[in-house]
């Protein structure tokens, strides 16, 4: 059996191996007729199967790129990370780490429902920091994809 694991999907092949491996092949060596072969269309011959049920944390962007950002001028910034549950069970951030204590996330501990809408707001604290700027935030939660990586990049003068 051949599986192949493509966007949480495995494709078992083993029907498309029949049909390639039996296409020339006849019941007895007397037998010109052609051997009856169901020919399924890939489409019918694939079947799939879900890895797993559960939620599935997607977000709208993984990085965000300030720029340059004068510190006198802007002492701190927020930036939004929107994210949508594509999976088909509820959604729950359990935990957002930050890569440098110049970052507070803000996060709603309430489950978002399949479908459904949130976001992970990050407050960056520009005051102490001077010249490129490269931090990453962990999100941790329920979903398959249980930790998702952020990434925020800029320059402060």
């Amino acid at each position: 059996m051949i599986a192949l694991k493509v966007k949480n999907t495995i494709f078992v092949i083993p029907v498309l191996f029949c049909i390639f491996v039996m296409q020339g092949c006849s019941c007895s060596g007397n037998d010109k007729q052609p051997m009856n072969v169901f020919v399924a269309t890939l489409d019918e011959a694939i079947q799939t199967t879900e890895i797993t049920d559960g939620a599935y944390l997607q977000f709208d962007g993984r990085k965000y790129d300030f720029v340059t950002v004068k510190r006198k001028k802007m002492p701190s910034m927020t930036i939004n990370f929107p994210f949508t549950n594509t999976g088909n069970a509820p959604l729950v951030i359990l935990k957002v780490d930050v890569s440098c204590g110049c970052l507070t996330p803000a996060f709603s501990r309430q489950p978002v429902m399949p479908g459904g809408k949130g976001s992970v707001r990050i407050t960056i604290d520009v005051r102490s920091q001077r010249g490129d700027f490269n931090k990453i935030v962990f999100i941790k939660s329920n979903a398959v994809n249980d930790v998702e990586l952020l990434k925020i990049t800029g320059y402060i003068k």
